[in-house]
């Protein structure tokens, strides 16, 4: 993910990215969907649906995040 620098960045770290600024900028790129679907015990599953962008450099870096 290509960090983002925020409008106002806090007086004692210039070098401040905050993640969630990543993260939106991400979102708006996206436009390839993904599905993370973990099995569990007794047949029980659970599933999670996002998008993704082609360049997958910086998709593995936001579903690692996930």
């Amino acid at each position: 993910m290509e960090l983002v620098k925020p409008r106002l960045l806090p007086p004692l770290d210039d070098n401040f990215r905050p993640a969630v600024l990543a993260h939106m900028a991400l979102r708006k790129k996206a436009t390839l969907p993904l599905a993370i679907v973990l099995e569990r015990e007794n047949g029980l599953v659970s599933r999670y649906d996002t998008l993704v962008t082609a360049d997958l450099v910086a998709s593995l870096g936001y579903v690692e995040r996930l």
